[in-house]
């Protein structure tokens, strides 16, 4: 599949519709925090966001959703580095 329809696909959840790549990096993002054990509450402090943001974003009847502002958020929460500073 080319990348440009994949990310131009969307799945519609509830009354909204969200980008699939949107859909698949919700329950990634999950999963990183599940393995460091934090709660939602835990990352959002981490991330500098309100303490219910993750909550809401992990909720699929929410609208919320990460967009490239939250990337580097969630780069500099789970201390991964970027290619850039390799």
């Amino acid at each position: 599949m080319c990348l440009s329809v994949f990310i131009n696909e969307y799945i519609t959840i509830k009354e909204y519709e969200i980008f699939h790549l949107e859909y698949l990096f919700m329950p990634h993002v999950k999963t990183l925090r599940d393995k460091k054990g934090w709660s939602q509450k835990e990352l959002s402090e981490r991330m500098g966001v309100t303490s219910s943001f993750v909550g809401n974003v992990e909720n699929l009847n929410q609208r919320h959703k990460y967009s490239i502002r939250h990337v580097a958020l969630l780069t500099k929460a789970f201390g991964f580095k970027s290619q850039s500073h390799s």
